[in-house]
Order: C-alpha cells, then structure tokens, then sequence
C-alpha cells in the first residue's frame, strides 16, 4: 500500500494495512484526491468492498480514535474499555 500511494501519503492520506484515510481542507480537492486514489487502487487491481467504504464524511472511526475537521480524539467505545477493566 505504501508503495501505490507513496505519492499522498502523510500529505492527502493515511494508510495502515487496508484501511485508508483521505483528508483535505476543501470539498474539490477532497474529491479530485480520492478519484485519484481510486484510479491508483484500480492500476494495482485492487478492490474495494463498497459496503466498507464512506465518501465525503466529516467524522469517522479510524484506528480506535474519532477524526473530525475539529479535532482527533480516542474513540469512547476504548476509554469505556479501560474504564471497565478490573
């Protein structure tokens, strides 16, 4: 993965493992930047499962942490886990 987005990586992505993160301040380079990220997939002739994929979205889960345009927090569903442990 490193190697097919070495080009946005840490710039207009994060990738770990299949997991990938595009992020932008704008709405069109949003959108230009993920065109160009699935026609890289598309090279590579990987695929994507639609029904794990979210476009366009301004807060999502990714690694245990919340990301939004505000902020980056840990998810509540892993604080409640160390909350709980005996």
């Amino acid at each position: 993965m490193n190697n097919i987005f070495r080009r946005w990586l840490n710039v207009t992505c994060i990738c770990y493992l299949d997991d990938i993160l595009v992020y932008l301040k704008t709405l069109d380079e949003h959108v230009k930047h993920v065109s160009e990220i699935l026609e890289a997939l598309a090279r590579a002739n990987l695929q994507l499962k639609p029904k794990k994929c979210e476009f366009h979205i301004a807060k999502v889960d990714f690694l245990g942490f919340v990301v939004t345009p505000e902020s980056i927090r840990i998810s509540e569903l892993k604080i409640q886990v160390v909350l709980s442990w005996e």
